[in-house]
Parts: structure tokens; sequence; C-alpha cells
């Protein structure tokens, strides 16, 4: 091409395609384990750091938001079917939670891969539809930590708020970091 064609498009074009082939057929090889140490203890922590005010600021919206909840159903009790299907509240004014009566007819691992879905699901929706000004994410942390907040004053009314806490004890804290770090990404 450079001597039939010296200086056209063509010319430009190969030679440009030519240099980045070259650059990626003749880079070192990937260092996996060295790469995977800067990820962990630079980048990883770099970014935290950098969203840390919005991780402040989502973490507060999650915190006020369940105590808002927590409130409404306190206040006003007949709100808590916004919250908890209705089979679920006549099962709780019996003095049972509806998480035993899935946790005796769903295998455990079905049980948690659902939950897990559900938390992906969540997360991926926070972290994307910060798109929207925030706006979606902001939304989707309020939302749940009323849900969050309504359920256990909910339970609490009943005396299974305990109940429900060691059950969510479990993948609880995990599931809502993962969400609020999504939430102040998005």
């Amino acid at each position: 091409a450079r001597r039939l064609l010296p200086g056209s498009r063509v010319t430009r074009f190969l030679e440009v395609h030519y240099r980045r082939a070259h650059g990626l057929l003749a880079r070192p090889a990937h260092a996996f384990l060295a790469d995977l140490r800067t990820l962990l203890v630079d980048e990883v922590p770099a970014t935290t750091r950098a969203l840390a005010p919005y991780i402040a600021a989502i973490v507060a919206l999650f915190v006020f938001s369940g105590l808002a909840g927590a409130w409404l159903v306190n206040t006003y009790p007949e709100l808590a079917t916004l919250f908890v299907p209705e089979q679920f509240v006549w099962m709780a004014e019996s003095g049972r939670l509806w998480i035993d009566s899935i946790v005796n007819i769903v295998p455990s691992s079905l049980m948690s891969a659902e939950i897990f879905a559900n938390n992906v699901l969540v997360t991926l929706f926070a972290y994307c539809v910060g798109v929207i000004f925030g706006l979606g994410t902001f939304y989707i942390i309020a939302l749940n930590g009323l849900m969050i907040g309504g359920i256990f004053a909910f339970t609490h009314q009943h005396g299974l708020a305990l109940r429900l806490l060691e059950f969510t004890t479990a993948h609880g804290p995990v599931e809502l970091t993962t969400v609020c770090l999504a939430g102040a990404a998005g």
C-alpha cells in the first residue's frame, strides 16, 4: 500500500490498524495475580474513597426512610398492608411469621437462590436507574428503607420482630451493604 498508494486514506487506515494489531499481539502477558492485587489494593479503595460522600448520603437516606416506615406503621397500623401482603398480616396476628411457612416448605437452596436473584436485581436496578439524575436510585433506596422499617415495626407490634431479625441477620448486612454501594455508584 505504501508503494502503490503512498499517502492515501487506504494506506493510513492500514497503518493505523497494523499498529493497533501489533500492539495487541506484542504486549506482555497479563500477570493475573499482580492485576488482582492492584485492583484490590489500589483501585477498589480509591473508588470507595471517591464515593464516600455518596455512600454516606445513601446510607442516611436508607436509615431515615427505614425510620419513617417504622414511624408510619407504629402511628397508623393499618398502613402495614402497604408493606406486608394481607395473608401475612393474618399469620402475624395469629402469632406466626410468614417466613416460618416458607422455610418449612421451600428447600433452602431454592429459597437462597430466589433471595440472591432478587438482591442482584435490586442492586443492578439501584445502580442503573441512577442515570435518571439519581432519582431512580433515590426511589429504590427510599422504598427499600420504608419497606424494611415498616415490616419490622409491624412484626414488633405482634412480638415477632426478634424472629424476623434472626432470619435477616444471616444475609441482610451483606445485601444491604451491596445495595447501598450500588446506589452510591448509581
